[in-house]
């Protein structure tokens, strides 16, 4: 779905390039984003990879199916070659998100911050899992640990608060100094809804830095889905991680909710889209767990066993810039 909240339907764009409004993203991504005929993006000429999954077992609810797609993906990804991925490594590669394609089992890896630019409806959303049974069980594990991305002076988060008129909530500044915008251990999940954290949230970016990954940025970047009073913190697969910022409370935008509409503004987000999660980031941190064993042991027997597999497609990656093609 695109963000322009004038247009009445994703149909009227369907057939065109779409091009993401800052113009850091459009010169980096200078080809744009071609819409289908569904009126979703088509992520395949962003792709690094291309899999295909298996129907999720019977049973799983919509977000269980979702972690178990993501950790199937990964499981995909260690086994291809590819070099984004260290032996052990189970997380998302740094950078990278798993975009579903509309109407298939398919699932596209993709720059994060050029999906993070659009809202599509048409993935996920699309598929057949029962939408009733939400959040993810069997999270009585492990709590991860923070990996940390480096710390900050109080200078720079008095810049931070400055850029963005705010004072920055307690709980969540604390773990801004000390981490820059840290990552969990391992990938991990929140029982009431079904996406991975598996990426670094939000920081400072040094100067020459990946402007994408910094939280003044990406203050100003999503402005067209996020109304005053709230920041953005983090991608997570499956969407985005947003700060209250009069109260320190933690919420989830879903990237493929199917009750997003085409004319929903900033207001009617925050009113009907965004899903609460925690009264503040140390509470949310304390709720993750790694992601279930159970859905864990699935994603790799799928991809040991050929039930999900890696596929060509001529058109994979060609709109990626070089450095970022495999």
């Amino acid at each position: 779905m695109i963000t322009d909240p004038e247009a009445p339907s994703p149909m009227a764009f369907a057939g065109q390039v779409i091009h993401p409004g800052p113009p850091a993203l459009r010169e980096r991504y200078p080809d744009g984003v071609q819409i289908t005929p569904y009126g979703v993006p088509d992520w395949i000429p962003y792709a690094r990879l291309l899999g295909e999954l298996p129907p999720p077992p019977q049973g799983l609810g919509w977000d269980e199916a979702r972690v178990l797609g993501v950790q199937t993906a990964n499981a995909l990804g260690r086994r291809s070659g590819d070099p984004l991925w260290g032996a052990d490594e189970a997380h998302t590669p740094t950078g990278w998100t798993w975009a579903r394609l509309p109407l298939t089992r398919q699932i596209a890896l993709v720059p994060i911050e050029l999906y993070g630019a659009f809202r599509h409806v048409g993935g996920v959303s699309t598929s057949g899992n029962d939408r009733r049974r939400r959040g993810v069980s069997g999270t009585e594990g492990v709590q991860p640990r923070c990996r940390i991305e480096g710390e900050l002076t109080e200078d720079v988060v008095l810049a931070i608060e400055d850029e963005i008129e705010r004072p920055l909530p307690g709980a969540y500044r604390e773990f801004l100094v000390a981490t820059n915008g840290g990552r969990a251990s391992v990938p991990a999940v929140h029982p009431k809804a079904g996406f991975v954290v598996d990426q670094p949230l939000f920081g400072s970016a040094p100067a020459g830095g990946d402007p994408f990954t910094d939280l003044v940025q990406q203050h100003l970047m999503q402005r067209d889905r996020i109304e005053a009073g709230l920041l953005p913190i983090g991608f997570v697969q499956g969407g985005l991680l947003v700060l209250g910022l009069e109260y320190g409370t933690v919420s989830y935008l879903d990237d493929d909710d199917p009750a997003d509409q085409q004319g929903y503004g900033p207001d009617a987000i925050t009113r009907n889209l965004l899903q609460w999660l925690e009264p503040s980031f140390a509470a949310f941190w304390s709720a993750l767990r790694a992601v279930p064993a159970s859905l864990q042991e699935t994603a790799e027997r799928h991809a040991a066993e050929g039930w999900a597999r890696i596929l060509p497609h001529p058109q994979l990656g060609r709109s990626l810039p070089a450095d970022r093609r495999a």
